[in-house]
């Protein structure tokens, strides 16, 4: 079977790569192109696509013998706690980062810092006028903020609102276990007047202002988008740098490193209809499904439509989420997941009562700012690591500790994941004017 089918790749590119216009110099850099390693599936360094390699060099599309076999690239939206750790003095900082990815390349990056838990209330709000953006707290003072851009150009600013499920409300901290229905994404479809009073009520950088943009998105103006789940926390991995900086003209070494929880994501490809930035170097097998051109509020409805048939048992995904969380609890809710917790919390701080808990020196290691020393600096660091490693364990908090054991053995809590699948809350419907 392996040799049938590379038979009929090399037959395929044979008789139509000639006949493309493109330099085969860029084709051949296009085709090869690896993926992102956080837009990846399987957050993989050098992970590619052989569909895109193929309609790449030949400009068709994917024989039918072959798409099973094809790794499709990302696209949508993924949330990773980030851990900074600063090994001098064991200061651990977390964030989270908001990322669209599409076609397994970083569209743009949002970062949050994260004191307890992702603030739930308010819209993420961001300005894409580019093909890659970054935004984070602090920036260079010279440059203009993404909040002066956004002012004047807000077709390219755009909010979206992340809503859990009612059962996963009722808590200080959100918990999920891996691979789990958590919620849903909404685009928030505002007009200019809104955009500006919004924008008018942040910081530099999009961020709002204390008590600010809670009431923003509602069930008025929120439109659908697709339902969240909950990451695979395996697929977590650390990276080593160091902080070195001139004082009194010596240097001083700082060694940090990071560690990356996959936490939340949406399905792939769920988004691929969103089109933030115009591509002219798309193949041209793949141009004929996008909206180059449409308004992005167009773009946002096909997402829409397209993505209702994502349901639960008695309709559409969305039916049970309302955008603001405004929940009616009743007492039984309350006492069905009293009960369920009470049990739950025995459990889960036995398992994390353990100072030897590997947090972070068994996992994979990437070397950031170093390429000289790599080998030497990562064994370095793997030495440093397992002395402190559970001064580190008990300085994290509850909630990280079970994500933490969650992603090394997830079959330790199955019968508890079990059981909160089961738990059946009050039901509640909700309707959206886009229905």
């Amino acid at each position: 079977m392996i040799l049938r089918i590379l038979w009929y790749l090399s037959t395929w590119l044979y008789f139509y790569r000639v006949s493309q216009a493109a330099p085969v110099g860029n084709k051949i850099s296009k085709a090869l192109e690896t993926q992102d390693k956080i837009c990846s599936m399987k957050y993989s360094e050098n992970e590619g696509s052989y569909k895109k390699m193929f309609e790449t060099f030949s400009g068709l599309s994917l024989p039918t013998i072959l798409r099973e076999y094809n790794k499709k690239p990302y696209t949508g939206f993924k949330f990773l706690r980030a851990y900074n750790i600063q090994l001098w003095n064991l200061r651990i900082t977390s964030k989270i980062d908001v990322i669209f990815c599409r076609k397994g390349k970083i569209k743009w990056k949002v970062e949050q810092p994260l004191a307890d838990d992702i603030n739930w209330t308010r819209p993420l709000c961001v300005y894409t006028p580019d093909a890659v953006i970054e935004t984070t707290i602090t920036g260079p003072k010279h440059r203009r903020t993404s909040k002066e851009r956004a002012l004047e150009d807000l077709n390219n600013f755009h909010c979206f609102k992340f809503a859990r499920r009612k059962k996963y409300t009722n808590r200080k901290a959100s918990l999920f276990f891996p691979r789990s229905w958590v919620g849903g994404m909404f685009y928030c479809d505002l007009e200019d007047e809104q955009k500006l009073r919004a924008l008018h009520n942040m910081e530099g950088n999009l961020q709002f202002k204390k008590y600010e943009g809670q009431d923003l998105c509602d069930m008025q103006n929120s439109m659908p988008l697709m339902p969240m789940q909950s990451d695979d926390y395996s697929k977590n991995w650390i990276e080593f740098s160091n902080l070195v900086a001139d004082k009194l003209l010596s240097r001083v070494f700082k060694p940090q490193i990071t560690k990356y929880v996959p936490y939340i994501n949406t399905p792939n490809d769920a988004f691929s209809r969103l089109n933030f930035v115009n591509d002219s170097n798309e193949s041209v097998v793949t141009t004929g499904i996008l909206n180059w051109g449409k308004p992005f509020r167009e773009q946002a409805l096909e997402v829409f439509h397209r993505n209702k048939i994502y349901t639960n048992n008695e309709g559409p995904w969305f039916s049970e989420i309302a955008v603001d969380e405004k929940y009616q609890i009743s007492s039984e809710d309350i006492s069905l997941w009293q009960t369920w917790m009470d049990h739950a919390i025995t459990k889960l701080v036995n398992l994390t009562d353990k100072p030897s808990k590997s947090f972070v020196s068994s996992m994979a290691t990437d070397i950031r700012n170093n390429a000289t020393s790599n080998c030497y600096l990562k064994d370095l660091y793997k030495k440093l690591l397992g002395k402190v490693e559970s001064k580190i364990w008990n300085r994290l908090q509850l909630r990280d500790k079970i994500i933490s054991i969650l992603g090394d053995d997830p079959e330790r809590l199955q019968y508890l994941q079990t059981q909160w699948k089961n738990l059946q809350m009050n039901c509640e419907k909700f309707y959206y004017s886009y229905e």
